[in-house]
Parts: structure tokens; sequence; C-alpha cells
């Protein structure tokens, strides 16, 4: 008896494995094709994060374009109080560096450039401007020793925060110190973060000495501007003898 074949002539279970095999093939092109996308799909996705990596973290980007808060306190003063502050600042060094070789100039320097500051400011301004101008050059001559200037340069150094008390848009990157083994404890301010005292200076120990106290309401500045009343015949090592006030002298 022969075995019943196909109209082709090919025997019927040849042709359901051929057709298992097709359908075997067909699955297997389909999960290669499927897996080929999701990996494009993964690819593209990490080009674009590495094209712009703020997509990544969505709170990136608003935060890199957020403005800081330190903008103000940074802003660099205007010409005219750059001035008075790098005057002021060559003085300073002068005496911690125990030395009145240039303070006179430097004193009569930022004596003119308060008053060319007065020029085009408010009323407080102006007033504190005009105290500065005459407590530096009342600065300018007290050089006769070190120690006379140093009481001088107190004064200066309370009318040079009270300037910049007056115009806190000028005050930015500067710090108020005071040291508390100089009797009285002028103040005075400098742009560096490390205290260099200049009633003090290099040939004491004391170079360093120095606390930085809080200003309330001046932009960018330490310290506290109040109460800074200084009595220079208290200030450690002078006498009335070095402030030239002996009894009988005028």
């Amino acid at each position: 008896m022969s075995t019943a074949s196909s109209t082709n002539g090919t025997p019927p279970l040849a042709l359901l494995g051929r057709h298992r095999r097709r359908l075997l093939v067909a699955a297997l092109s389909t999960s290669l094709a499927w897996s080929l996308g999701c990996d494009n799909e993964e690819s593209s996705s990490a080009a674009a994060t590495a094209a712009d990596p703020a997509s990544k973290a969505p709170g990136a980007a608003a935060a890199s374009a957020a403005p800081s808060d330190n903008s103000a306190t940074t802003a660099s003063p205007s010409p005219a109080f750059q001035e008075i502050r790098d005057a002021y600042e060559l003085c300073r060094k002068e005496l911690a560096a125990d030395s009145v070789a240039n303070l006179g100039a430097c004193a009569n320097d930022l004596a003119s450039a308060a008053k060319a500051a007065q020029s085009g400011t408010d009323a407080d301004s102006k007033a504190a401007l005009a105290e500065l101008a005459s407590s530096a050059s009342k600065l300018a001559d007290s050089t006769a020793s070190v120690d006379v200037a140093r009481v001088a340069f107190a004064e200066t150094s309370r009318t040079m925060i009270a300037t910049l008390a007056a115009a806190p848009t000028e005050s930015g990157g500067y710090h108020v110190f005071e040291c508390a083994m100089v009797e009285g404890k002028p103040h005075w301010v400098q742009p560096d973060e490390r205290p260099e005292n200049p009633y003090q200076g290099a040939k004491s120990d004391m170079l360093n000495c120095g606390s930085e106290v809080h200003v309330s309401g001046m932009a960018g500045m330490h310290g506290d501007h109040k109460g800074m009343k200084h009595d220079g015949a208290k200030m450690k090592g002078h006498t009335d003898h070095d402030m030239g006030h002996r009894d009988g002298e005028g």
C-alpha cells in the first residue's frame, strides 16, 4: 500500500516541518527587529543627554540660569570710590609696615579723592566724605612718628567706615577688623580676609591680631560700624605726649 502524498509530491510530514521552520525564522526576525529598535532608541537618548547634560537633571538648567545672590556684594566700586579705597589701603599698609615714609602722600591722595567724590552724591554721602577728607588731611600732618600717625589713622578709619556705610554699594569686598590687644580697639578696613593690623605693625608679634566684626545693612561688608568712636589717647602705647597734647600746649 502506498503512502498518500501532496499534490506536488512532497510528503505531508516534510511540509509540516518546513512550516515550523518558517514560523521560527519569522519569530526570530521579529524579535531581532524589536531588539535593534530598542537599542537605537537608547543610543539616541544617550546622545541627546550627552549633548545637553541639563536634560538629565531637570533642575540643573534652572539652577545654572538663576542669578547669584552675591552679585550685589561683589560689584566693583565706582572709579571715584576706588581711588578712595586705594589711597586708604596704601596708608594702612604703610602703618602695618611700621613706616610713615609714604604716609603723607597717600593721606593727601585720600583727602583729595574724598573731596572729588562729593560731587553728585546725596546729602549723607557728601557729609561723610567731607569728614573723611578732613580726617585724612589731619593724618597727612601726623607723620612725626608711627605712634602719632596711628592715633590719627584710627580717626581716619572711623570716617572711612562711615563713608562706606553712607554708600553701601561702594563697600563690597571689604572686611572690618578690631584687635582686643589695642587699647580702645580702633577699627580698620581692608580687602583681604587675613587681618594685617596697622596699629601693631610688622615689628610686633601682633601683626595679624584682628577679629572680624559684623556690619549690618552694608552690602558685602563685614564688621559693625555702630559704636566705633575711638579715644585715641587710650590706644595701647600712645600717651598724651605721643599725641602732642602735653600740659600747657595748645
